[in-house]
């Protein structure tokens, strides 16, 4: 089936007499992408949400769909089932943390994952993730993580093979814990409205030049290191 897109107008349909307020935060501007193979699953994030308030959501069926929407840019918010059948979410995210897709390499990720496994939930951090969320997903778990992500989100850690937010627990030597920056956040961005979108954006690119600069310089010592001579 294809993926479709919903945009709900607080003002139209069903859903104009539901407030766009969540604990004095605003989602209506923020723009959702829910990928979610089960179309069943992904209809019942996309009413969690709404209760929240927020109005631009796009439900994508497909890998293709989400990456679509990742690479013109139109996702603050990415909620994400890990596994398509065409594609992998942790791919995508190691992908959008280092500026490969898209505009915006600080867009807020959860990760979906159908079983809550030691290697499953390492795999989703290790890509870049700001947090995972264990199938079935209910609304009140999805509504702890958006108001902490966008009023606590955590800083970015940069190495030689990672991008993303700290790590806690995994970056161990004292370099890698000093390579962090506050990064853009969308969902703060957005619901605060403190900033216009110019100056939003701005601040996205200074940022994403830094964490460029900073990943270079993470990985040049591994680039640098002298091969080991061989038994010949």
């Amino acid at each position: 089936m294809a993926a479709i897109s919903s945009y709900a107008s607080i003002d139209d349909g069903p859903y104009g007499s539901r407030s766009t307020e969540h604990e004095g935060l605003n989602f209506s501007n923020v723009r959702v992408v829910i990928g979610e193979p089960n179309r069943q699953i992904g209809e019942g994030i996309q009413g969690g949400l709404r209760d929240l308030g927020f109005r631009y959501i796009t439900l994508a069926e497909k890998m293709s769909k989400v990456r679509e929407a990742v690479s013109r840019g139109d996702v603050d918010l990415l909620i994400c089932a890990t596994e398509f059948a065409d594609g992998s979410l942790c791919d995508l995210a190691n992908a959008i943390r280092r500026n490969m897709i898209g505009r915006n390499p600080f867009i807020v990720v959860i990760a979906l994952v159908k079983e809550a496994t030691r290697s499953s939930i390492l795999s989703v951090v290790n890509s870049g993730c700001d947090d995972v969320i264990p199938k079935p997903v209910t609304n009140k778990a999805m509504t702890e993580r958006i108001m902490k992500l966008t009023r606590e989100r955590k800083e970015f850690v940069v190495t030689a093979d990672y991008v993303g937010p700290s790590r806690r627990g995994i970056e161990r030597s004292d370099a890698q814990m000093r390579s962090t920056m506050t990064v853009p956040n969308p969902l703060h961005a957005k619901t605060c409205g403190t900033n216009s979108k110019e100056l939003y954006q701005r601040d996205v690119s200074k940022a994403a030049k830094l964490i460029g600069q900073q990943y270079e310089a993470a990985a040049q010592p591994a680039r640098q290191q002298p091969l080991k001579a061989t038994a010949g």
